[in-house]
């Protein structure tokens, strides 16, 4: 009552607060401006400004006359954020030419152009980067900038170019010895590889690094242990297959549905966020009704329990399109978690079942899939 509040009416109930020392900048025109207009709040030192300039001018009609003007922004603005603002611009139109961004001398800017360079080299686009290129970001003395080179490299899969891959990922590894980033993403990119100089000489306790991080090391790498045991008469092929597997779901899964499969409990709860694949009648039975569910996802209560995540995404949408990469996640699952069936799921029972729900456009339920 003593603000006087109760006398403002018929304005609404939305309120501006700010400091009685500060003044507040100008109300933003930004839908009255010509594209090239917006360029300048790129450079503006509130990031609502920057962010919403860059949003307007990817969406606009005439964004490709600005396009000579962003790449000079990106590579000679004296303000880095301003730089890094325009690197993103041209990201979002598909102008954008990461590689001469590399040497920028803003960390951020260089970590952003790993970022964005990561789709010529992704397997799953089939780019032809000369991933050699990387060196000198790979030894980059920010962490962070290391760190996105590693995980970069941990989607390129492709066998040819391993070796080009192991090489840039510990030499990053090498340079932050100590840095917890660094360390996690290195165990995620080198998954399972244990006969490498640099991961064997950690288990072994023959590294040259102090005991406290040696130490730390072999803890991140532990994570490799899964215990994962193969008949004797299982084809060496469909080993790999699992093994395959195994790397993609703790990359993409691990996350909702625990690395025991059980399914990760909210802390406090008896909630989980998404439902054991360990106690699972799908993972144990006919594959028919598992694949679908990689295809279109799974919604809503399983065998009448909800569960917090709610949707259970198709894998294409976690960034598995490959049918075969699909076989293998599902082959891994029904391994470990479906009392140890050997028989693989394989790409053309992945295709197959694509073709027989071509029309599908929803995700399953349970109770579809039981039918």
């Amino acid at each position: 009552m003593k603000n006087g509040l109760h006398d403002n009416n018929q304005h609404g109930r939305i309120w501006r607060i700010r400091h009685a020392d500060h003044t507040p900048d100008d109300r933003p025109r930004m839908l009255d401006e010509s594209t090239i207009e917006l360029l300048r709040h790129l450079e503006h030192p509130n990031g609502w400004w920057r962010d919403t300039a860059q949003k307007l001018i990817i969406l606009r009609n005439d964004r490709e006359t600005v396009v000579p003007l962003l790449r000079g922004m990106a590579r000679f603005a004296q303000n880095s954020l301003t730089r890094l603002h325009a690197l993103w611009t041209l990201e979002g139109m598909g102008a954008a030419a990461p590689e001469q961004h590399f040497t920028d001398r803003d960390p951020r800017v260089r970590r952003a152009a790993v970022q964005i360079a990561e789709r010529s080299f992704n397997i799953l686009d089939f780019g032809d980067f000369d991933l050699r290129k990387l060196t000198p970001l790979a030894s980059d003395p920010d962490p962070r900038v290391a760190e996105q080179v590693i995980h970069s490299l941990g989607t390129n899969v492709i066998s040819e170019r391993d070796e080009i891959v192991n090489g840039l990922v510990i030499t990053a590894a090498k340079k932050h010895p100590t840095d917890k980033g660094v360390m996690l993403a290195t165990g995620i990119s080198l998954w399972g590889k244990k006969d490498l100089p640099f991961t064997k000489s950690i288990f072994e306790n023959k590294s040259d690094l102090d005991p406290t991080t040696a130490a730390a090391w072999k803890a991140a790498l532990s994570n490799w242990n899964r215990g994962l045991k193969f008949p004797d008469d299982m084809p060496k092929d469909d080993q790999r297959f699992i093994q395959n597997g195994e790397t993609l779901y703790f990359k993409s899964c691990v996350t909702c549905h625990g690395g025991d499969g059980k399914g990760i409990k909210i802390a406090g709860t008896n909630f989980a966020l998404a439902p054991s694949l360990a106690d699972s009648k799908r993972v144990h039975g006919d594959p028919e009704k598992l694949i679908p569910i990689a295809l279109h996802g799974l919604i809503g209560p399983i065998d009448g329990k909800a569960f917090q995540a709610g949707f259970m995404p198709p894998f294409a949408a976690l960034g598995i399109p490959r049918e075969d990469r699909s076989a293998e996640i599902l082959s891994f699952i029904r391994y470990a978690w479906g009392g140890e069936i050997s028989e693989v799921i394989t790409k053309e029972q992945v295709v197959t079942a694509k073709k027989k729900h071509a029309d599908r456009a929803t995700p399953w339920t349970d109770v579809e899939l039981k039918d």
